[in-house]
């Protein structure tokens, strides 16, 4: 058995890939060897103000994103990996992308049997594609009530073109609750590129 001693391994333009510790002969991989073009990417959203739903499917579309490290989260990552205009969330980065969104809601003034609530997904010059997930809410004590639910998918965004909504109705109008800080804990959404574009 030969051994074939080396410190770094590396494409011949200089750009270092893998590097073999010298004394524990750990190795460190460069982030462009497992994530191609060094694009990792996680980014968060909350609703940055209340919405009452009506029975018609629509985009929730005040959101902003999350930028202060002293409030619990920064983004991470490409720069603009994901933005969004008018509830529509743009990759700038593709990629197979967990999406966790997570909804508070409150009663108005009645039950509501149904809630649909459900990512729309718009491929790269395609028509749009939607769930048919359902939670339900019913007032205690004569008093508002409050709830929380949660959707998480994965996306394969295989063009930057292509869009994701977060869309929501009921059957009676309740809140979903929105914050005008970060930390409020109210109505949030997380991006997270977790594999390359298949």
């Amino acid at each position: 058995m030969s051994t074939l001693n080396v410190t770094n391994i590396k494409a011949a333009d200089g750009s270092s890939g893998l590097t073999i510790a010298n004394s524990t002969g750990q190795v460190t991989l460069s982030p462009t060897v497992v994530n191609r073009n060094n694009s990792i990417v996680l980014r968060g959203f909350f609703l940055n103000s209340d919405v009452n739903t009506t029975t018609t499917s629509t985009t929730l579309t005040n959101w902003t994103e999350m930028n202060s490290a002293a409030k619990g989260f920064k983004p991470v990552g490409v720069a603009n990996g994901v933005t969004q205009s008018s509830g529509v969330f743009s990759f700038g980065v593709t990629g197979v992308y967990r999406c966790s969104w997570t909804i508070h809601a409150q009663t108005i003034s009645s039950d509501s049997r149904w809630i649909q609530a459900d990512f729309r997904y718009t491929p790269n010059g395609g028509s749009g594609v939607q769930g048919d997930t359902y939670n339900y809410m019913q007032i205690t004590s004569s008093a508002a009530t409050y709830s929380s639910f949660m959707r998480e998918k994965y996306f394969n965004i295989a063009h930057t073109g292509d869009t994701v909504e977060c869309r929501i109705n009921a059957e009676n109008t309740i809140k979903i609750r929105g914050s005008t800080d970060q930390i409020g804990g109210d109505t949030w959404i997380f991006f997270e590129k977790v594999a390359e574009a298949v």
